[in-house]
């Protein structure tokens, strides 16, 4: 069972609800009053929670007390909630907006990994080749696609990394990848080029970095993508 993690996301969705109208007909502690929610459909299996850390407090220890207790409360009532389950979680970055924190209490139930950025560029590229979509007639030739992912790792090393408080990630790599078979088939060639790469690095990028306030691009981080871009594909 999947579960995204976001603000507006209520008890209800996560534990269930009582149903006014069958609570009236069988009694509100019959179970056919009873509507069960996503974690009650994964009793015996496997929950999958995205970005947990954008749950708000309230729900947090709502989670708490089904995986600690087996029970959930419910309006006025404590309902036994069996809870034989596996659960995998995903976080955002602390710095990220809408994060909330974590308690202690509830990461202790948690064993905690950091996944970082492909460790390689040919590991970058066999992702983008693997998950990129693919514009039929349209080539990416080799060169073009060392150029893409030179151009969003260099946002991971220095120099340009010290110019950014958020780098741009895989996802970059990969819009990059989309985006200029789409220059490409636009202008009715069968190849990507790297002046396609050029054109589309501010669309791709842009909202994907952070520039850090102490850098001399903070209010221009188009202008650093553009250099960027000027260095990094002229090699």
């Amino acid at each position: 069972v999947r579960l995204q993690g976001s603000p507006d996301l209520t008890a209800e969705d996560l534990l269930g609800d009582i149903d006014p109208t069958q609570a009236f007909k069988y009694g509100p502690q019959d179970y056919r009053a009873f509507t069960p929610g996503k974690l009650l459909k994964a009793n015996r299996g496997i929950v999958f929670f995205d970005e947990l850390n954008r749950v708000p407090e309230k729900l947090q220890n709502a989670l708490l007390q089904v995986l600690e207790e087996g029970v959930a409360t419910i309006g006025p009532y404590d309902v036994d909630y069996p809870a034989n389950f596996i659960m995998i979680a995903t976080m955002n970055p602390r710095e990220r907006a809408g994060v909330e924190e974590l308690s202690d209490i509830l990461l202790d139930r948690f064993d905690v990994i950091k996944m970082g950025y492909p460790e390689s560029p040919e590991r970058e590229k066999e992702i983008i080749r693997h998950y990129g979509a693919k514009v039929e007639g349209i080539e990416v030739p080799e060169e073009i696609l060392d150029s893409i992912v030179s151009l969003t790792r260099a946002t991971r090393e220095e120099p340009w990394r010290k110019e950014l408080e958020q780098p741009a990630g895989v996802r970059a790599s990969l819009s990059l990848y989309e985006k200029v078979q789409a220059m490409a088939l636009l202008n009715k060639r069968t190849k990507a080029t790297k002046e396609d790469v050029r054109q589309v690095a501010v669309s791709a990028m842009g909202s994907r970095i952070k520039t850090s306030p102490e850098s001399k691009f903070y209010e221009e981080p188009f202008v650093l993508i553009d250099e960027l871009a000027g260095a990094i594909l002229k090699k």
